[in-house]
């Protein structure tokens, strides 16, 4: 096995990275392991082609008591959104857009959207938005757009219910982007633009952004080479093969209920710990 400190090639500072500013990474994310939030995690941070951070964190698997490995395969998901997110990154750093530029600007059905203003799913009331979904709130999930259903489970505001009753969007569901869109535009927010951050459809309108509304730089052009590139073989996929099934594999996700619930567990920790700076 590979030692943890094999990985590291570089001194923070010499790749402009800050010591005391890991030694924080380090200690939330053990305060994380700590307080039961998540079973055990490796982080990593690399800048200028060099990697100057790598550590592991409690268990692999809690019931056979083994610790975290360096090179343990986890279950993972949304690892599209920071590829087509950079994607559309490089088309700004090109002068397609601006990061304020009005979504409708790319989107026409995005024009006129409104947002929820109470009731129920059955029984709703929509006002005008405070101001036009941009660029930049789709990029940073602070759209107002929600999700309908993920991982098996449902949404469980009525805006999220009427995206399910849509069928958009979600994992299972069907159609193209272009079918979201077109119901998206039919259907309210669950917040005004800029003002709440919210994990749903964003991301997916990211990629329409790029595929439809910058005709002229589709997102096949986006130079895929210049985003994922990999210097030799990895383990990948939807389900561990058979292969790598008695090796570093992480078994996180029998410790949860299931992926989703993990994740939702540490984003209510960040949102608490960010009410708690405020105050």
């Amino acid at each position: 096995m590979v030692a943890v400190a094999d990985w590291i090639e570089a001194r923070p500072e010499e790749a402009g990275i800050s010591s005391q500013r890991l030694e924080t990474l380090r200690r939330v994310v053990q305060g994380w392991v700590d307080e039961r939030l998540i079973p055990g995690a490796v982080t990593a941070v690399a800048r200028r082609g060099k990697v100057v951070h790598f550590e592991t964190y409690g268990s692999m698997d809690d019931e056979a008591g083994k610790a975290m490995r360096p090179d343990a395969i986890f279950r993972i998901y949304s690892m599209t959104k920071p590829i087509v997110s950079l994607a559309l990154m490089l088309l700004y750093e090109e002068g397609k857009f601006h990061l304020d530029d009005a979504a409708s600007k790319f989107i026409p059905e995005f024009k006129d959207l409104k947002v929820f203003a109470g009731g129920t799913a059955d029984d709703y009331r929509i006002r005008q938005p405070e101001r036009e979904m941009t660029v930049r709130d789709l990029l940073t999930h602070m759209s107002g757009l929600t999700f309908g259903s993920m991982g098996g489970m449902r949404a469980a505001s009525p805006v999220g219910e009427l995206y399910a009753r849509a069928g958009v969007p979600g994992i299972g569901t069907t159609g193209t982007l272009a079918d979201t869109v077109r119901k998206l535009g039919q259907l309210p927010l669950q917040a005004d633009p800029g003002t709440e951050w919210i994990y749903g459809a964003s991301t997916d309108i990211v990629g329409y952004h790029q595929q439809f509304g910058l005709t002229a730089a589709r997102l096949a052009r986006a130079r895929p080479q210049a985003i994922v590139m990999h210097p030799g073989p990895m383990n990948r996929g939807v389900e561990i093969t058979s292969d790598v099934a008695d090796g570093p594999q992480s078994v996180i996700r029998r410790q949860v209920a299931n992926g989703v619930a993990m994740r939702m567990a540490v984003l209510a920790h960040l949102a608490d710990a960010r009410r708690k700076r405020a105050s």
